[in-house]
């Protein structure tokens, strides 16, 4: 990562810790995700497979959530950024109505993010 200064130099910076840990936690369980082989929406085993949210993956405390996270294919994933009313009425069918309202209950509040939320993710994997 290349961070310009003040004086227009240009310093060398390295991700931080936590940063590190994040982008590790993104690459386990999107493989753990995707490993899966098969699309929960469509059932298709052909690929490739994307490991979809159903709350915006910037809501860090849900992003590792297996409810808020499903294996889908490229065709079902757009479908669901395309009409987000079918996605949110095919994501109660696979996970269930009562894991949707947890989820729109649980978007809302905000919690800091420390190291430790990213190592329990890395324990639980």
């Amino acid at each position: 990562m290349i961070k310009r200064t003040g004086f227009r130099r240009l310093l060398f910076t390295h991700p931080s810790k936590k940063k590190r840990l994040k982008l590790k936690c993104d690459q386990l369980v999107g493989e753990a995700c995707r490993s899966l082989g098969q699309c929960e929406l469509c059932g298709t085993r052909l690929g490739p497979f994307h490991w979809a949210h159903f709350i915006t993956r910037r809501v860090i405390r849900l992003r590792y959530t297996e409810e808020n996270y499903a294996c889908l294919c490229m065709g079902c994933h757009a479908d669901g950024h395309a009409d987000p009313a079918w996605f949110r009425a095919q994501w109660a069918r696979i996970k269930g109505e009562d894991v949707v309202a947890w989820l729109m209950v649980q978007r809302n509040k905000v919690e800091p993010i420390r190291e430790t939320f990213y190592r329990e993710v890395l324990a639980r994997q």
